[in-house]
């Protein structure tokens, strides 16, 4: 019977954050240099994504040691060093995750 005030509840709740966000957005996109390209955005946004994700220390490294690796091998061909990056975090992750005691993993 108070499914409508749900729904309303719910849609506010949407339409704030968006307009919320948005908001910030304009203002903290006002914030970024001009000189800066617009390509640097992207690895902003996967920062934005990646950061919140990490929640146990064997995240922490994987994502660490991707993107050491990702920086360190920036100039080999064919955005090769993107692909170990991405192979060293998955090792680093599964070798730290296979570490892990019983207890941590409750």
């Amino acid at each position: 019977p108070f499914s409508h005030w749900f729904l309303l509840g719910a849609g506010f709740s949407l339409w704030l954050t968006w307009q919320a966000s948005t908001a910030l957005g304009i203002f903290l996109g006002a914030a970024i240099p001009e000189s800066w390209p617009l390509a640097f955005a992207l690895p902003l946004t996967f920062i934005a994504m990646v950061v919140p994700a990490l929640k146990n220390r064997p995240m922490i490294a994987a994502a660490v040691s991707a993107g050491m690796v990702a920086v360190l091998t920036y100039s080999i061909p064919f955005k090769l060093g993107l692909i170990l990056a991405a192979l060293t975090g998955i090792a680093v992750g599964t070798i730290l995750e296979g570490k892990k005691s019983p207890r941590e993993m409750l």
